[in-house]
């Protein structure tokens, strides 16, 4: 069994989160070039959220032509996917709104070593809510997370 695949205290499991109105390339590649840098491609997996537009996007590109291992908190209501973060029984529910982004919230703050947050001038809208729950549940675990500003 390889080193990927089995629970290692090294691997670094990082949540890099962006607003969908993020279109600045250079940025999230940079981000996701430094996070490889920083940890190496063996012991990074970074992940994101569902989401087909914006840094979520970009995340998911730059992760993959980089060798790194990418994941991503889909909904539950979707299948199960190559990338998907969560156990595969987890997926292919019925959809319900209380369900749709709720049951990512503990996944995300119990699963990650520490969180990346891109925001386009404070424009948190979309993920004011998810944010704010994970800062909480972060500092309440004494985890890391860092916010970075797209001024561009």
């Amino acid at each position: 069994m390889s080193s990927r695949t089995t629970k290692d205290s090294n691997i670094k499991k990082v949540g890099l989160f962006g607003d969908i109105t993020i279109e600045n390339k250079k940025l999230v590649r940079d981000t996701v070039f430094e996070l490889k840098k920083l940890f190496g491609t063996e012991n990074l997996v970074i992940s994101t959220l569902w989401s087909k537009q914006g840094a979520d996007k970009l995340v998911k590109k730059y992760s993959l032509e980089m060798g790194v291992t990418f994941k991503e908190f889909n909904p539950v209501y979707t299948p199960y996917t190559l990338y998907s973060a969560m156990p595969e029984y987890s997926y292919n529910q019925v959809w319900h709104p209380a369900r749709d982004r709720m049951h990512l919230k503990p996944f995300i703050s119990n699963n990650q070593s520490f969180i990346v947050f891109i925001s386009k001038n404070n424009s948190t809208e979309k993920f004011n809510s998810t944010l704010d729950y994970l800062i909480k549940q972060f500092t309440k675990k004494q985890k890391q997370y860092v916010l970075i500003q797209d001024i561009i």
